[in-house]
């Protein structure tokens, strides 16, 4: 495993290149102070928005993310080899719009100063059982948070493919339909290098 360095921010990070190219990561950002209150549908579409002009800017997809009441996760893939698709940058950009929509809401209302992140592994990125893990854990959250008794009945989850504005988890054969569209992304994309 590669070695972690200290970020100014105060968590260890992967070194940059680890996140770029054709890797996942799995985001989990905070509300500072663990607020609520922020959580609507008119800032869901606020936050996908902001989402969807980075993932576009950096050659992102969005395989699926949930926010939460006080926190958010978001399962992030490359579709070009490195620089390209570089998911620190694309963070930046999403939290600096995100923190720009919260503060119109209240000054309170912030992200906290860093997301926590976990790069997947080379057999969790491959392996397509371990990689449903990783969807099925943030599709969980709001039925282990108990605030509904299924994901369905939550409002604020989606995926989000530049281009596939109907794709959603809720979905008949999500999981085929993601995968078919994600490798499809990826060759176009290796073949217009």
């Amino acid at each position: 495993m590669e070695e972690k360095r200290k970020f100014k921010g105060g968590l260890k990070r992967l070194p940059p290149e680890a996140y770029q190219g054709h890797t996942w990561v799995h985001w989990s950002m905070t509300m500072d102070q663990r607020r609520t209150g922020w959580l609507s549908p008119l800032m869901h579409s606020k936050i996908r928005e902001a989402l969807l002009h980075s993932l576009t800017r950096h050659h992102l997809i969005c395989g699926v993310y949930c926010l939460m009441p006080d926190h958010s996760h978001f399962l992030i893939g490359g579709l070009r080899p490195e620089p390209a698709s570089d998911q620190r940058l694309a963070m930046a950009l999403f939290r600096k719009e995100w923190n720009r929509q919260l503060a119109q809401i209240n000054p309170h209302f912030k992200l906290q100063k860093q997301a926590y992140d976990h790069v997947l592994t080379k057999r969790e990125q491959t392996d397509r059982v371990l990689f449903q893990k990783q969807i099925n854990y943030i599709l969980d959250n709001p039925t282990n948070h108990t605030l509904v008794q299924s994901i369905e009945e939550w409002e604020y989850y989606g995926s989000l493919i530049p281009g596939y504005p109907d794709l959603h988890p809720r979905t008949d054969r999500f999981t085929e339909i993601f995968w078919n569209i994600f490798d499809q992304l990826r060759k176009d994309c290796s073949f217009n290098r």
